[in-house]
């Protein structure tokens, strides 16, 4: 059988405060068989939410990343910086695509990028 991939994005959503139990909730709670996890909080909550899951089977995404290694980006984050923090990272989402209006060609950069990232 094949293993599903089920990844939880928090969007704006949930406080520093709450991300660490809530996180703790859900990887209690759906640890399935042949089910990959993966948990995806605001970027503040990167690291609480990465504490709170450490052996519990359950991996911490990005929601996104800057197309470019570094530079004048206000506002933004490099895969580097995402390197510790994160296993995965969502990249081509629908609302950026459609509220940020990222074409193909910038997603296809971003993915460069998280993949020199590692």
């Amino acid at each position: 059988m094949r293993t599903v991939l089920v990844v939880a994005n928090w969007k704006m959503n949930t406080s520093l405060m709450d991300a660490g139990e809530l996180a703790r909730a859900i990887a209690a709670a759906t640890d399935e068989p042949l089910v990959r996890r993966v948990i995806c909080p605001p970027y503040v909550s990167l690291a609480a939410v990465g504490q709170a899951l450490a052996g519990t089977g359950v991996d911490v995404g990005a929601q996104n990343v800057h197309a470019e290694v570094s530079g004048a980006y206000t506002g933004e984050i490099a895969a580097s910086m995402l390197a510790g923090l994160a296993s995965w990272c969502i990249v081509g989402h629908s609302e950026r695509r459609r509220d940020q209006a990222e074409t193909d060609e910038l997603i296809g950069r971003k993915l460069i990028r998280c993949r020199e990232a590692g």
